[in-house]
């Protein structure tokens, strides 16, 4: 995993964390007492803020997901027993459009320094593996069964579509403003078109973008 040296863990460790620009665009839709879930959560860069800002809020939870089994020490280090108000929940699996069982391409953190240099970037289909699986649970974040959800990160290296089709439960129920991230590099399981088709279908419209990230809310 991941040794300190690429630019996330920096980021992390000098506290202007790389992804903070997509708390910012989340920040003003995060409610008191509800439940922020990041999918993709790498080592806790966006994670982290997320909590911090729900807890400036006056508390609630924060579910935390990452696919990449070797970074989970390093998220739990980062975002568990941060803050007395909010509880937090990490979970390792693969969030996709529909649940069963997952191998997921162990990554090659060291041939993708010098690739990307970051401990992220890695995918289904992106980055160097080292050839080995992890298998872990394939999630849809309906799945969940959380309550009131206010926010929904996903940036899950391509199949952030998936993704979004996977909530549309969470969606209906709760109307949570999402951003997720599209043409950042990653093989995408699904066109622009594709995301337009579902914006649209659940009655959202896009509120911001900043470079790949896209923050969507309901009309």
């Amino acid at each position: 995993a991941c040794e300190g040296t690429c630019g996330i863990c920096n980021s992390m460790k000098n506290g202007t964390p790389s992804m903070g620009y997509i708390v910012e665009m989340l920040s003003s839709y995060i409610q008191p007492n509800s439940t922020v879930i990041d999918a993709g959560a790498n080592i806790g860069a966006t994670s982290y803020p997320l909590a911090e800002a729900l807890s400036h809020k006056g508390g609630g939870k924060l579910i935390s997901i990452e696919a990449n089994t070797n970074l989970i020490p390093h998220l739990k280090l980062n975002t568990e027993n941060r803050f007395d108000n909010v509880g937090v929940e990490v979970i390792n699996a693969c969030v996709m459009g529909e649940c069963g069982p997952v191998k997921f391409p162990e990554p090659d953190v060291r041939h993708g320094e010098s690739l990307f240099n970051s401990c992220g970037s890695f995918g289904m289909k992106t980055g160097p593996s080292t050839g080995k699986f992890f298998e872990i649970p394939g999630i849809t974040l309906d799945s969940l069964k959380a309550e009131d959800v206010s926010v929904i990160k996903i940036d899950i290296e391509g199949y952030d579509i998936l993704g979004l089709r996977g909530c549309i439960e969470l969606i209906e129920k709760f109307s949570p403003a999402i951003v997720f991230e599209f043409g950042a590099g990653s093989v995408e399981e699904g066109t622009w078109e594709d995301y337009q088709e579902f914006i649209e279908s659940v009655g959202y419209q896009i509120k911001e973008n900043r470079g790949h990230d896209y923050l969507i809310v309901d009309r």
